[in-house]
């Protein structure tokens, strides 16, 4: 027994029993982690799953993931955002963007709980971004579009950093900065040919059709949603390729190619058969219906069996601007059907939902709501008003021309004023006499001032059109101006731009050009110690601090992440190294925490061209971001040239 055995015996026993004892601890706790990584791969696999499923079915994918959802607390924070971004998306795939709005809303909050920056932000981001551009909210949907982008950069994902550019540029050419929008889907194009993503190319595609039918390019539109189509086929996206069936047959009815227009519609319609999209179905009938309803086609008990379609589907819709162009099409119709005072109420109650500016509109829209009510007018025997009505569709397009700032517009505008002052001259020549035929009820004279008082009117509504057009394209020439949405400081690209201008400058001029750039110390011991929120303050600090120190022509923008830069133009070495190490300082002297547990620092590496022998912007950062980080390993809060 233990008791009569010796000293020396006693001692092995417990040291035996120790280490059986932390053996067993080990073993536990080993197996303990090893099932919780395998339920958290399995999670995963369930994700992966129904992110499949929501390609074909997302109705099945939404019952799945709501089966999910209570034990959803138990994964890691990562993949709970996982979960609520593959809800947003599959919602928003649905058209159901109400509800994709407050998922991502939810989910943005739990993701202030991680400790570090990670890519589902972004894709989050996206995901509130384009619930608010579906239901109107332009400007809020920009905001998010660009957090994401800051968060795909930072991180350096290439695919998301394409994605978000997409989504912005969605935004320009919706607000008719056409230009940037064409410069920003260009990038993502760019991109997305790199990394061969066939998702990606899809995306791109579909974005420069719709792009180019705003520039008035139908062919060219109707190639790239092809083109679409063939992308998102063969990356196995069924329902993203359909949308673009809806594209191509609404291009095809804008240029008159009725036969096109009713198979791809019809195909569509085929395509959605058991998928139940009340938005692209929506689509298809109206644009059915304004079809059959055509003076060349004339099939009215067709036009009215699919307008009575869309108008059961219309509860349903989110879309903002779908309800909109419905009326439009619908006063079509009925204009059509000869059904004039009909149209000239639908008409009536299209403006007045235009000018309660429930959403973003042009005043295109408008001008076209005005040429269908003059057009009534005008079939209806009522001719001054038909002329008058033209008249405001003239000068709204004035109006807008009005708006454009730059030379080129200005230049066509006087050309239109005087093309206009001609038309107006023979207009009110002749104004006399169209009054008298709206009194005239001589019907053997009626059609031929009908005919007159249309052609004149049709060349007044074409040349106005044909401007607005020729407005847009100019709208090419201005140049893109982006800022960072946290510190409101121009971003890398800007940055880089402007640079880019200022080097070139300053080698015509043989004058030495300076470049900073500055690095936050220690930024991840902040946000880990004091929470993300914290860590913005601190880069909102340094932000308000360099506007202090660099003024124009100085430059002054974020990187990225906790990084910034400044070009110094006709700056020397010494003069460079006296503006940082001032920098530097000042920063070390400020009083941002009240604990004073940490205090707030940078480093920043130095390069002028003289050092550098070289006026390109990608040298000079090259070079003056690895003299940061010798910076950073001499200790930090330096200024290393």
């Amino acid at each position: 027994m233990l008791k009569f055995a010796s000293r020396k015996t006693r001692k092995t026993l417990k040291t035996l029993l120790g280490l059986v004892f932390f053996a067993y601890l080990v073993t536990s706790k080993s197996f303990a982690y090893s099932e919780t990584n395998n339920r958290v791969l399995n999670f995963v696999e369930q994700l992966e799953d129904i992110r499949t499923l929501s390609d074909s079915d997302q109705k099945s994918a939404i019952e799945k993931l709501k089966l999910i959802k209570p034990s959803l607390n138990e994964f890691p924070l990562n993949q709970q955002l996982e979960y609520y971004h593959l809800l947003a998306e599959t919602h928003s795939l649905l058209g159901q963007h109400r509800l994709a709005r407050s998922t991502a809303e939810q989910a943005l909050v739990l993701a202030s709980g991680l400790i570090s920056p990670r890519i589902v932000i972004a894709k989050l981001a996206y995901d509130l971004g384009y619930s608010l551009e579906s239901l109107g909210h332009l400007d809020l949907a920009l905001e998010q579009y660009l957090s994401g982008l800051d968060v795909a950069e930072s991180l350096e994902e290439q695919k998301e950093i394409a994605v978000g550019l997409i989504n912005v540029g969605a935004i320009y050419y919706q607000t008719a900065k056409l230009s940037e929008a064409i410069i920003t889907i260009n990038e993502a194009l760019t991109i997305a040919e790199n990394l061969s993503d066939k998702e990606l190319k899809g995306l791109v595609y579909s974005e420069l059709g719709i792009l180019y039918g705003s520039l008035g390019e139908p062919e060219k539109s109707i190639e790239f949603y092809k083109n679409s189509y063939r992308y998102y086929t063969e990356a196995d996206k069924p329902l993203l390729a359909i949308n673009n069936l809806r594209n191509i047959a609404s291009s095809y009815r804008g240029q008159g190619k009725t036969d096109q227009a009713i198979a791809s519609y019809n195909r569509l319609l085929d395509a959605l058969e058991g998928i139940n999209h009340v938005e692209m179905e929506f689509s298809a009938h109206v644009g059915l219906a304004t079809i059959y309803a055509d003076e060349e086609t004339k099939q009215y008990d067709l036009a009215i069996e699919h307008l009575t379609k869309t108008e059961q589907l219309l509860s349903q819709v989110e879309h903002h601007f779908l309800p909109f162009r419905f009326l439009i099409d619908k006063a079509v119709v009925y204009k059509e059907m000869k059904r004039y005072e009909e149209t000239l109420a639908i008409v009536e109650e299209a403006l007045n939902l235009f000018h309660s500016k429930q959403f973003k509109v042009t005043p295109m829209n408008e001008a076209v709501l005005l040429v269908l009510r003059s057009e009534t007018y005008r079939l209806m025997g009522r001719y001054k008003e038909a002329y008058d009505t033209y008249l405001r569709v003239y000068d709204l397009n004035m109006e807008d021309m009005q708006n454009s700032q730059t030379q080129s517009v200005a230049e066509l505008r006087l050309q239109y004023e005087s093309r206009r002052a001609d038309i107006e001259n023979s207009l009110l020549a002749n104004k006399s006499k169209l009054e008298s035929i709206a009194l005239d009820e001589a019907r053997e004279n009626s059609e031929n001032k009908q005919n007159y008082i249309y052609y004149i009117s049709i060349i007044v509504v074409i040349f106005a059109i044909l401007l607005n057009v020729l407005r847009k394209s100019q709208r090419q020439l201005l140049k893109v101006s982006r800022t960072d949405a946290l510190t409101q400081l121009i971003n890398r690209r800007r940055f880089i731009e402007l640079a880019n201008r200022e080097l070139v400058k300053a080698k015509k001029q043989k004058e030495s050009v300076a470049l900073l750039v500055i690095d936050c110390d220690l930024f991840k011991t902040i946000n880990d110690n004091y929470g993300h929120a914290t860590g913005d303050n601190a880069l909102k600090l340094l932000t308000r601090l360099g506007q202090q120190h660099f003024a124009k022509p100085e430059i002054f923008g974020r990187y990225g992440g906790e990084e910034f830069m400044v070009l110094l133009p006709g700056t020397t070495r010494e003069q460079a190294i006296e503006k940082a190490q001032h920098y530097r300082k000042a920063v070390s002297a400020l009083s941002w925490n009240d604990e004073n547990e940490h205090l707030l620092s940078v480093s920043i590496g130095v390069v002028t061209t003289t050092d550098a022998n070289s006026y390109n912007f990608e040298e000079l950062f090259e070079l003056a971001d690895s003299l940061l980080y010798q910076a950073k390993e001499k200790g930090r809060n330096q200024v290393c040239v």
